[in-house]
């Protein structure tokens, strides 16, 4: 089983153009399948672990997640931002589509 961990938030889905609470799933930072909010601070895993667990210089990272949405069941890939070892910001990343086709 692939580890990763969730961020809640608040977003408008690209495609159906709902806004509404979703989960998005993350690989990176420690595995535990650990669920975060905006402004939480992310916890790193320990020395020597490849990244993208290990804990990036300063604690930047601009990293990828996964999202299906609530309201039409269609998915959409997020960028999340971590500075200082703090997730600061979560934005639907427009130039990378989806796996489940859009409906007719």
């Amino acid at each position: 089983m692939s580890g990763y961990n969730l961020l809640k938030a608040v977003l408008m889905c690209p495609r159906c153009d709902r806004l509404g609470s979703v989960c998005a799933e993350f690989r990176f930072g420690l595995f535990e399948f650990r669920e975060y909010e905006i402004g939480d601070h992310l916890e790193w895993g320990v020395t020597g672990d490849r990244s993208p667990r290990r804990r990036p210089e300063e604690g930047n990272l601009s990293g990828e997640g996964y999202v299906e949405c609530p309201f039409c069941g269609r998915d959409y890939w997020v960028t999340i931002d971590v500075r200082a070892d703090v997730i600061t910001l979560v934005n639907p990343d427009p130039d990378r589509p989806g796996y489940i086709p859009s409906g007719n």
